[in-house]
């Protein structure tokens, strides 16, 4: 499942830019 590993990826990368312009604590606020 090629697929899902890229969205994987792509989510974890996603995760990573919203941390480092809005804090830690903003995907627990988000989410």
């Amino acid at each position: 499942m090629a697929i899902d590993e890229n969205k994987q990826k792509a989510l974890a990368a996603a995760l990573g830019q919203i941390e480092k312009q809005f804090g830690k604590g903003s995907i627990m606020r988000l989410g």
